[in-house]
């Protein structure tokens, strides 16, 4: 099993949230979220599927400004950003995720 990466990091006025993965033996990804980039206050609850970990970050975390994301999980990203609705700035996930 990998070590833990980074993944996502977005920031707001009230902070920042971090999405942590690693990879298993058998190819698939464990995720769980972070308040902190030195992976501190985890959050206990991993979940085994992208779309799962996306829920994790919440509700809003659309509108909040994309930091860094991982190359391997770009176009992932991309994928669910692009159908959701709202007026959050797509063109700052755009340039994040290409």
């Amino acid at each position: 099993m990998e070590q833990w990466q980074t993944i996502l990091i977005v920031k707001g006025a009230a902070g920042e949230i971090n999405l942590f993965a690693r990879k298993e033996e058998n190819g698939s990804w464990q995720f769980y979220r972070s308040n902190d980039t030195a992976a501190q206050n985890i959050d206990p609850t991993i979940v085994n599927s992208f779309k799962d970990a996306l829920s994790l970050l919440g509700q809003s975390w659309t509108y909040l400004t994309p930091e860094f994301i991982h190359p391997e999980f770009k176009k992932q990203f991309w994928t669910s950003i692009s159908v959701e609705k709202g007026m959050f700035n797509r063109a700052n996930w755009r340039k994040a995720c290409m």
